[in-house]
């Protein structure tokens, strides 16, 4: 793409030493420095113009060399020309730096005491400049812009360091083997943002603020620590009996002195079956076992400061005859604010048969989050416009999860196969009552999944005028007067609950599942002699997806709109009529589509050359191969990648693309 570069430089250093057998120091080092130059807008911007403003009408560029911005159609608005955007750059220097020293000590036979400090930095700096330009069409009249130039430099930094201290100690007694740990951590980080911005640079070669008429700044900081105390016991009786127990401490700056320490315990158990001396005579189990696990995990991601009282500035007041600056508190204080808490409990089975030729793997889980930060309403008469945070929301996760594979090997032939299987229940089970909007398509509501599609449930096209006039009569949602051809939703609620003849925003319901009714995928490989052969697929089955295809002002259209309804052309079209696009584009289950998909992700053929042709050039393994990515997809949807995020309505985002590589691998 033009306007884009990118040039990396990576670094990598591990090494340890030992000294006297009983102390080993180590030293892991890594980072990056990356320099990239993009459009201003991101390139995830410049795609969607490319799909949504682009027109054959309009020209790359004039013959009198202006940017493209306008057809001969008067009555049509300025579009987005991608190609511009690629002019108006972006240079970003990124560095990163992640190293970890350690110090490890055998005092004495499987007692390890070890200590050792992580320290991560990153930071990166922008400067974006928008050069000072006015579109103009084919004739040299303005089509918009300011003429001014614009410049944004902005820097961001990040620092984290961890310090732990673990002691560990294992021993045997009597087939009774024992695993001893205890340790303690210690986390800080923190991050500071400035970004300033100017306009009206006398030049747009000039990349620094000193020459901008005016400019304006803002910046932010915050820091968190995390101090840790954890210990576990492994027991294991000759591989038949194992069990687990886990307990960590953990305070956190995040929380309220109040509620800052958390406790969290986990315990797993598993029976080895298959070393039972009852399981001998079934010789053709080689692995039976059943496991169980119980736990609990606190999160302190919810924030720098949820519990703070937060002062907004900003807040100007009138004192006498002038105007004076002032602030406001813009929040108020939850000092009982405590951890969120999730809970998983598991019961699984491992098995193989016939000398794990055939293996098996099952599980069953519920893990429930509970204590989830909620901003509940308060009575406007405080004055208060930012609610407190609040422990208030609980979501469940439940489901199954199943993995397959076999392995066999005839003569100079080896054959795999595995296939994997899951299928997860989300819900949320508790938001005290406050339901909360996520985007115009989505919601979080008590009993559906988060993020769950929400609108107007579509019950086809008016196709006639007497259907019209009586919607007309009763319709209150955006857009002017219906017509045939626009989207009939349905009447099924109302102010007291129940259908009450006119369509509303009372009308609103959960329409779709953003989350698959399950997960599959399924890989196979197979090598003969120096040959070897394999590929991996993917798909999900049951989930919704919104696939916007009408049109805002000035948007392009997808060949959907062939078949849009015409009273005179197309009576019996199925897609809306062309026109009244602030009805016919609400958030409805006409727009929602199965993006159920299966996808060939990933296929490899290679060859190993044997060793006598390789020994000459003292090479211990040469391997060639080619592979490719993304090359098949089986899907109900056009023009949009299955596997785009559901927030996507439009398919702007860039899709997965198809690659195929070369590789060499060599090994001396």
């Amino acid at each position: 793409m033009e306007g884009t570069s990118t040039d990396r430089f990576n670094f990598r250093l591990n090494a340890d030493s030992k000294f006297i057998d009983i102390i080993t120091l180590g030293l892991n080092v890594s980072g990056n420095h990356e320099e990239v130059e993009e459009p201003t807008i991101g390139t995830y911007y410049v795609f969607e113009q490319m799909k949504w403003h682009s027109r054959p009408s309009v020209p790359y560029k004039y013959s009198n060399g202006e940017w493209g911005f306008v057809d001969g159609n008067d009555k049509m608005q300025a579009i987005k020309n991608p190609a511009y955007a690629t002019t108006i750059t972006s240079k970003k220097k990124y560095s990163r730096f992640d190293g970890k020293a350690f110090l490890e000590i055998e005092p004495i036979k499987n007692l390890f005491i070890k200590t050792s400090f992580a320290y991560q930095y990153n930071q990166w700096n922008s400067i974006g400049a928008e050069p000072a330009y006015i579109p103009q069409d084919s004739y040299g009249n303005p089509v918009g812009g300011s003429g001014k130039n614009y410049l944004t430099d902005a820097y961001y930094s990040e620092t984290q360091w961890i310090n732990e201290n673990i002691i560990t100690y294992h021993f045997d007694v009597n087939g009774h083997a024992f695993n001893f740990l205890l340790g303690q951590s210690n986390q800080y980080n923190n991050f500071r943002s400035t970004t300033a911005t100017g306009e009206d640079l006398p030049s747009d070669n000039i990349t620094v603020l000193n020459g901008a008429l005016s400019t304006s700044a803002k910046g932010d900081a915050a820091e968190a620590a995390l101090r840790s105390f954890f210990g576990r016991v492994n027991y294991n009786y000759k591989d038949r009996y194992l069990a687990e127990f886990n307990l960590r401490r953990d305070e956190s700056s995040r929380i309220p002195k109040k509620n800052r320490t958390g406790y969290f315990p986990s315990v797993s158990v598993g029976w080895n079956i298959a070393q039972e001396a009852f399981m001998e005579k079934y010789n053709f189990i080689s692995q039976l076992k059943l496991r169980g696990s119980w736990g609990e995990l606190g999160n302190q991601e919810i924030g720098y400061y949820p519990f703070a009282q937060y002062i907004g500035l900003g807040n100007n007041y009138v004192w006498g005859d002038n105007k004076v600056s002032g602030v406001a508190i813009s929040s108020l204080a939850n000092p009982d604010i405590k951890w969120e808490t999730t809970a998983t409990t598991d019961i699984g089975i491992d098995a193989a048969f016939l000398n794990n030729k055939i293996t098996l793997t099952a599980d069953y889980f519920y893990k429930k989050t509970s204590d989830i930060l909620l901003q509940l309403p308060i009575p406007g008469i405080v004055g208060i416009s930012t609610e407190p945070y609040v422990n208030a929301a609980s979501v469940k996760n439940e489901g199954w999860e199943f993995a397959l594979g076999y392995n066999d090997q005839w003569g100079d032939w080896k054959f795999g196969a595995n296939v994997n299987f899951s299928k997860v229940k989300n819900e949320i089970l508790d938001l005290h009552g406050k339901d909360s909007w996520i985007t115009d398509w989505s919601i979080n509501l008590e009993g559906h999944p988060i993020n769950s599609y929400y609108g107007y449930v579509a019950d086809g096209l008016y196709r006639t005028q007497a259907e019209v006039d009586e919607a007309n009569e009763k319709n209150s949602v955006g857009g002017g007067a219906l017509k045939l051809g626009d989207i009939r939703y349905k009447d099924v609620s109302g102010p007291e609950g129940k259908p009450d003849g006119v369509v509303d925003t009372y009308d609103r319901t959960v329409i779709g599942n953003p989350f698959p009714d399950f997960t599959y995928g399924f890989g196979l490989n197979a090598a003969y002699k120096g040959f070897d052969l394999s590929a991996f697929f993917q798909g999900v089955a049951g989930v919704d997806r919104i696939v916007m295809d009408y049109p805002t002002v000035s948007g392009n259209v997808t060949t959907a709109f062939l078949d849009r309804y015409s009273e005179s052309a197309n009576p019996n079209g199925n897609f809306p009529r062309l026109g009244n696009g602030d009805y016919n584009s609400q958030p409805s289950s006409f727009w929602l589509k199965d993006a159920s998909y299966l996808r060939l992700k990933n296929i490899e053929l290679g060859y190993s050359f044997k060793q006598e042709w390789i020994r000459k050039a003292k090479l211990e393994r040469l391997r060639i191969y080619v592979s490719a990515q993304n090359i098949l997809t089986i899907t109900g949807i056009d023009d949009y990648d299955p596997e785009k995020y559901g927030t996507d309505t439009r398919g702007h985002a860039y899709p997965n693309a198809k690659t195929f590589s070369v590789g060499l691998n060599i090994t001396l």
